[in-house]
């Protein structure tokens, strides 16, 4: 799955999670992290990356940044567009494979999650579903018109209790886009390469092809 392939430009995972729904002891088992454990229970973060296996299917790398606060496991994770392949001896979770393999360490019903998928399209060849830039005189103003540069918009994905659409016009002539949903349960499903087609159907309707 690439992200080009939907002019997404970034798509982020984030909760927040007692710690006792974290397995941390065998989390921090893997060498590569063993080192950390300490310096992550006095609060510290731990900051992961997980590389690119194959350009040829895939677009981008992953950053992930895991933090203990006041008894709660925060987690952020971002797809990043650009191919990172790492050294030759680089060893799994892959960029592909990474939601799977940190979500072995979490209980199934940890939530809430919060996703943010950002997008941007170029105006030569998408519009905006509503007539943007958009002139707008307030009641009992001046009478000089403001501009609208963008709307939110409600939105319906499987699993979500909330959903939004962010649309702008930008200065150099794109429309950026912004989807933000929330999901109770299940976040280890909660992957780009399933979510980004369902958000596309929804965000065709507010950015239209010309």
């Amino acid at each position: 799955m690439k992200l080009r392939a939907y002019h997404c430009t970034e798509f982020s995972l984030r909760l927040k999670t007692d710690r006792g729904n974290f397995a941390h002891e065998k989390f921090f088992e893997d060498s590569r992290i063993a080192d950390e454990a300490a310096s992550w229970e006095s609060g510290e973060p731990l900051n992961l990356t997980s590389y690119t296996r194959n350009p040829r299917t895939v677009d981008y790398h992953v950053h992930a940044h895991l933090r203990l606060a006041k008894g709660n496991v925060v987690v952020r994770i971002n797809w990043v567009p650009g191919v990172f392949t790492g050294p030759r001896d680089s060893r799994p979770p892959f960029a592909g494979d990474f939601l799977y393999w940190i979500g072995r360490f979490f209980k199934s019903n940890v939530s809430p999650a919060s996703v943010i998928a950002s997008y941007s399209f170029p105006t030569s060849k998408y519009r905006s579903g509503v007539s943007l830039p958009m002139p707008l005189i307030f009641p009992g103003s001046s009478g000089k018109p403001r501009t609208i540069l963008g709307m939110t918009f409600t939105a319906e994905f499987r699993g979500a209790s909330r959903a939004t659409i962010d649309t702008e016009i930008m200065p150099d002539k794109s429309i950026w886009g912004m989807i933000y949903a929330s999901y109770k349960k299940g976040f280890q499903t909660l992957s780009p390469e399933r979510l980004l087609p369902e958000f596309s159907k929804e965000l065709r309707e507010v950015i239209i092809k010309r």
